[in-house]
């Protein structure tokens, strides 16, 4: 199992990817990705959900998130909504309670970086329900930084199976 505490980025992926060879067989190229999950507008003193279904091609390998807020015009650094962000197929939250934005998400000059990255399957779902605790509506857009985790096989019959989202690669979250 790899930990992510002594190692860089690039680091992790390189390691990820012997993981990826030793485990099954296969090799990995990673290609950068950014999804996005856009709330235009998120109403006033309201909860809304959006479902960020990850592509059917690759695993993602989540690094790091930030977020934008514009209310009447003007840029939000802090607004007062609550987030929870849930892996749809494990089920599993990221966080134990809804928390504002500004705790979880980073902005494009500072994202917020994951303490240790981790893999989303392809074809799974990960959840970001808001909570407006103002009387203002605004735009808010997240996006997901990381890499596609494109497998291929080293040797033999491929580890995995992309038409059914069965994951090929380590389970690392």
């Amino acid at each position: 199992m790899i930990t992510f505490q002594d190692l860089s980025y690039t680091q992790y992926l390189d390691a990820l990817a012997a993981e990826y060879l030793e485990q099954q067989g296969l090799l990995v190229h990673y290609q950068p990705f950014v999804y996005g999950a856009d709330f235009l507008p998120l109403a006033a003193s309201a909860t809304q959900t959006f479902r960020t279904v990850i592509d059917h091609d690759a695993d993602f390998v989540f690094i790091m998130q930030t977020f934008s807020s514009v209310a009447a015009g003007v840029n939000e650094p802090a607004p007062n909504v609550l987030a929870l962000q849930i892996t749809e197929t494990s089920g599993r939250r990221l966080q134990d309670r809804p928390t504002l934005i500004p705790n979880l998400f980073g902005t494009g000059l500072r994202p917020a970086i994951w303490p240790k990255p981790f893999v989303l399957p392809a074809r799974s779902t990960l959840t970001l329900q808001l909570q407006d605790l103002s009387a203002v509506a605004r735009d808010i857009r997240f996006s997901y930084i990381g890499c596609k985790a494109f497998v291929s096989p080293a040797a033999g019959p491929p580890g995995g199976d992309r038409a059914t989202g069965r994951s090929a690669g380590p389970t690392l979250y």
